[in-house]
């Protein structure tokens, strides 16, 4: 059950971040929607590049040093977000997304295997339901909420909210336990 949660306080800062920093980018740094996207693919872009790498670097780690790993990458992940909402040039925004890429890269490869090992045999389809169906619900109340936020207090509020939940995805990760059949290097 904590990786449901820790998956869905990531995707609920993750998830939705995007529709705000278009926002943000548009109505306060640029004008310029295009600029949003191509801010928004460069992240994508930087990530896709370093994942294969940095998976086969976490491949051997210990379970403990992968658990630290998703904590102190979800804690920067989660501070570059709040950084970001107070960005005034797209370069600062363009080195956030740089940030959240490669921490998102080293992260995301350690994250799916712990859950796979986790999940209980004979139970697969309401686990991997209830992680999708939490992982979907969580987002979508924190999106209603960032929503309200952004109307009473401004786009940047929002980025309050998105860099805590990854904080705490982080977190929470770090008190997973694994079966000790399981064959994880300790």
């Amino acid at each position: 059950m904590l990786y449901i949660l820790s998956d869905s306080f990531y995707y609920s800062g993750y998830g939705v971040l995007n529709a705000f920093l278009s926002l943000l980018i548009t109505v306060h740094i640029t004008n310029r929607i295009d600029i949003a996207g191509y801010v928004i693919g460069y992240y994508m872009i930087i990530r896709s590049l370093i994942e294969l790498p940095f998976a086969g670097m976490v491949k051997h780690w210990s379970f403990k040093r992968r658990q630290w790993t998703v904590l102190v990458c979800y804690v920067v992940y989660g501070i570059s977000i709040i950084l970001m909402g107070h960005a005034s040039f797209i370069w600062q925004v363009l080195l956030f997304q740089t940030v959240n890429a490669l921490v998102d890269a080293l992260a995301y490869p350690i994250r799916w295997p712990i859950f796979t090992r986790i999940i209980d045999v004979g139970n697969e389809e309401i686990e991997w339901s209830a992680e999708d169906v939490f992982s979907t619900a969580f987002p979508a109340l924190f999106t209603m909420l960032a929503g309200v936020m952004a109307e009473w207090y401004g786009v940047r509020s929002t980025f309050l909210l998105f860099g805590p939940l990854m904080m705490l995805a982080g977190i929470l990760f770090v008190f997973i336990r694994v079966p000790q059949s399981d064959t994880v290097p300790k």
